[in-house]
Parts: structure tokens; C-alpha cells; sequence
């Protein structure tokens, strides 16, 4: 009998033990299972998100090689290097996740694995490049309305060149000097297993130091595009809350008290524009009015004033310029903000939320940029997405809408205003 018990017990815990195994290896089937689904559900977006800015930013190229007329403008010359800058690096981005996710292996290879830290610093690069070429057309657009005769005379096209070649060059120097040693880009503190390690979560002080100075270069450049967006957006509100700016101009010409005239700015057909006030003559001890002056006194002394309303287009440059203002803040600021909560001496772990949206949000300010600065402003495609979008909220409407006749008549307030915001 005692013989038969024990079998049946060492029995009992071959299959309690061959129990445990199973469950073991199913529930590490299951988190692999998941953790992989999760992985490809992050990649499946960040496809996407990706796509739409090299779709946007091809088109927004497009875009531009077709404005023969506006092929030296400044403007034109600045969204040219943006969009070129943000393609080039979406196109990197997404070459490097496909490849990193579909060839490497378990045990990568350190030449590859030193690559793909590389190529981590190269497009930190296009993500700086990209607020720098910003910050320059913000303040370009500030300075048309600041000091409309200085940028008209000293503001060139070749100055314009120069600017964004000098802060593409700080943005070299800036963004690779991990190459140097000052910053972090790989942990080669186990030659046979390196990794690749962001610069905010390496340790030492010359580390943290380099994170220090990327995190006031990057405040500073949105401090610069905020600054000037916003005072972009407030010069066109308050024309576009004042409604009308007059201009008086006195004409003295041979009788300075004889005549008053007024020159209506929004009359649609430009003949009828002269409207005087009564003429009065006195004969003897009494005086006649009459309501219209006698023919021909135009070589009076005439006291004009000259209308100039705002337009619709100025209103909504101001709201695309505060909106700017807003998404940059948006899509910049987490970044900058998750460098003090990863080099304080209690950090905020790496898996915290605030971090991974802090790098979508980045993402989607690539993707974000052509649609913003030149596809919502174009009137020469009507397949673009927004164009889309606002036929299918209010119906087709074929052919251009055709401006109103009291559109066509208005006159701008200052030709800087023209200049800085006809820029399609």
C-alpha cells in the first residue's frame, strides 16, 4: 500500500508541475502576444501619421514649382525649405521604423544598432531645422508690419536666403555636437549589447548640461515664433475691429476755404466718388444755400478722405496666425518640458505617459506644417483635403467663387499689409 501511495503522489506532482509549466509558458505566450500587437498597433500609427506629412509636404512642393510668378519671393522661398525639410526628414522616419521593425533580429548588429543612434540625431536635426526656418518666417511677417520701410528697403531676397543658411548652421551645431561628446546618443557601456539612449535620459552632468541648453534653444524658438505671430495677429484684428482706417490728405490748391470734397473708397464703380458739402453764398443782408456746389470748383482747395476697409482675407490671416501660435506651443512645448522631468534628481520614469505624447505631438508637427502654411491658403487646387472638406460641409460649387463687386473695390490700408499677406 505504501509503495502504491507514493507513486500516486509523485504522480499528482509530475502533472502539477507539468500544469504550472503550461500556464507559465501561455501566459508569457500571451504578454508576447500582446506586447507585440501593441507594437504593431503603434507602428501601424505612426505610419499614418507620417504619411499624411510626406503626402503634404509633396504636394505643398508641387504647389509652389507651379507659382512661376512668385518664383523669387521671399515668402516663397522660405515655405520651399520648409516643406523640403520636413519631407526629407518624414522620409527618414519612416524608412528607419520599416526597416528597424521588419530586418532586425534579436541580437542586432552593433554597426546597425550604431546607425539607428545616428540617425536618431539626424532627424532631432529636421525637427529643429524646421522651428528655426519658422522662427525666420515669423519674424519676417513681423517685421512687414513693424517697420514697413526698413523691411522694404533692407528685408532683400538674398538676406532672407542668408538668415535661413545661418540658423540651418546653428542648428547643425547644435543638434550634432553629441557627435563631440557633449550629449548622449548611444550607451556603449556594454560594448557586446549597445543601445541606443536620448540624450534627456543619459546620465552625468555634461550630459545633463547639453539637455540644459537644447531645452533654452528650443524655448527661445518658440518664444521668438509666438511673439511675432501673435503681434502679426494683432495688427490685422485691431484693422479688422476698427474696421475702417482714414486716411485725411488736404489738397491746397487756390481757395483753401471754399470747397470740401470727400472721396468714398468703397464705391463700386469709381465715377460717382465726389460728394460736397452745401456752398453758400450771401447777398446783401441775406443768404442763399444751396444743396449742390456750382460746376466746375474742383480747383478748389479739396479736403479728402480716403476709406480703406479691412477685408475678409486680413481676418482670417489673423486667426491663421494666432492658430499657428497656438499649435506650435502645442506640438513644442511637451518636449521642452520633458527635459526637466528627466534630468531632476527624482525623475519621472521613462514609460510615463507624458513623454510618449510629448513625441507624437512633435511628430504631428511635421505632418502638420504643410497643411498649415500652404495648402489652407491655396486657392489653385480644389482636390486638397480642406477644399474637400468644406465642399462636402456646404456643397459643390463648381468653377471660383467670385469675389463680390465691393471685394474688387476695396483698397488695402498699407502696401506692407499687401505685400505680407498676399503670399499665394
Amino acid at each position: 500500500m505504501s509503495v502504491a501511495s507514493g507513486a500516486d503522489n509523485a504522480t499528482v506532482g509530475q502533472l502539477l508541475q507539468l500544469a504550472n509549466e503550461l500556464t507559465t509558458n501561455r501566459s508569457a505566450a500571451l504578454t508576447a502576444t500582446a506586447a507585440l500587437y501593441n507594437n504593431r498597433r503603434r507602428l501601424i500609427f505612426s505610419l499614418i501619421v507620417m504619411g499624411l506629412g510626406v503626402i503634404g509636404n509633396f504636394l505643398a512642393l508641387i504647389i509652389l514649382a507651379r507659382k512661376k510668378h512668385n518664383k523669387n519671393s521671399k515668402y516663397t522661398f522660405m515655405l520651399r525649405c520648409l516643406a523640403t525639410n520636413d519631407l526629407v526628414g518624414l522620409l527618414g522616419m519612416l524608412t528607419a521604423a520599416l526597416l528597424k521593425y521588419n530586418f532586425f533580429e534579436e541580437e542586432e548588429v552593433p554597426f546597425f544598432v550604431r546607425l539607428d543612434c545616428v540617425g536618431h540625431v539626424v532627424w532631432r536635426f529636421f525637427g529643429v531645422s524646421s522651428g528655426c526656418i519658422a522662427a525666420v518666417m515669423a519674424a519676417e511677417r513681423c517685421m512687414a508690419l513693424a517697420r514697413p520701410f526698413i523691411y522694404h528697403k533692407h528685408i532683400t531676397y538674398e538676406l532672407i536666403q542668408k538668415s535661413v543658411n545661418s540658423i540651418l548652421l546653428v542648428a547643425v551645431v547644435i543638434t550634432f555636437l553629441p557627435f563631440v561628446g557633449f550629449g548622449a546618443y548611444i550607451d556603449e557601456t556594454n560594448p557586446e549589447k549597445l543601445k541606443c539612449i536620448r540624450y534627456r535620459d543619459a546620465p552625468g552632468t555634461l550630459n545633463k548640461a547639453y539637455s540644459i541648453f537644447f531645452m533654452v534653444f528650443g524655448s527661445l524658438l518658440c518664444v521668438v515664433i509666438v511673439a511675432c505671430n501673435l503681434f502679426v495677429a494683432r495688427v490685422l484684428w485691431v484693422i479688422g475691429r476698427s474696421r475702417t482706417t482714414k486716411r485725411y490728405m488736404q489738397y491746397n490748391l487756390v481757395n483753401r476755404e471754399k470747397s470740401v470734397r470727400s472721396i468714398d473708397a468703397e464705391s463700386s464703380s469709381g465715377t460717382t466718388l465726389y460728394s460736397a458739402q452745401p456752398y453758400s453764398t450771401s447777398t446783401g443782408g441775406g443768404s442763399s444755400h444751396y444743396n449742390m456746389p456750382p460746376p466746375r470748383q474742383f480747383h478748389h482747395s479739396n479736403s479728402v478722405t480716403m476709406t480703406a476697409e479691412t477685408s475678409p482675407d486680413e481676418i482670417k490671416f489673423a486667426k491663421l496666425m494666432a492658430f499657428l501660435s497656438i499649435s506650435f506651443v502645442i506640438c513644442w512645448m511637451p518636449q521642452m518640458i520633458a527635459i526637466p522631468l528627466a534630468i531632476r534628481e527624482n525623475r519621472v520614469p521613462k514609460s510615463h505617459p507624458f513623454f510618449i505624447i510629448a513625441d507624437v505631438l512633435m511628430a504631428l508637427h511635421f505632418t502638420l506644417d504643410p497643411y498649415i502654411y500652404v495648402l489652407s491658403r491655396t486657392k489653385s487646387i480644389n482636390w486638397s483635403l480642406l477644399g474637400c472638406i468644406k465642399r462636402w460641409r456646404c456643397g459643390w460649387r463648381g468653377g471660383r467663387l467670385q469675389r463680390s463687386q465691393s471685394d474688387q473695390s476695396r483698397i488695402r490700408t498699407t502696401t506692407t499689409e499687401q505685400n505680407t499677406l498676399d503670399f499665394n
